[in-house]
């Protein structure tokens, strides 16, 4: 994980490794992602966010949603407007896959 999370970005990352790893909600983001990527046959390591672009966007956007849910579930309203507003910001995102 730590290999994924510290490795390339398509984008300029506004949360860093140590952030993900003092959060059991982006823990839990960060999983979903891999797991999605895996299931989609990519091998995890630094370049695996680069070299599956746009395909990783789609399994962020499934990771956010569990995030969300997990969020909602321990009751953790002010983290879901906060990655709500996170989202909100991704349709002005130049590499959010179009169509």
């Amino acid at each position: 994980m730590l290999a994924y999370v510290r490795g390339e970005s398509y984008e300029e990352d506004a949360i860093t490794a140590e952030e993900i790893l003092r959060s059991g909600l982006l823990l839990l983001h960060e999983a979903v992602e891999i797991s999605e990527l895996k299931r989609m046959g990519f091998e995890i390591g630094p370049r695996t966010a680069v070299e599956a672009y746009p395909r990783t966007y789609e399994a962020h956007l499934s990771a956010m949603e569990v995030e969300l849910e997990a969020a909602l579930r321990v009751g953790d309203l002010g983290w879901v407007e906060r990655r709500v507003g996170d989202l909100e910001s991704y349709l002005e995102d130049e590499h959010l896959p179009r169509g």
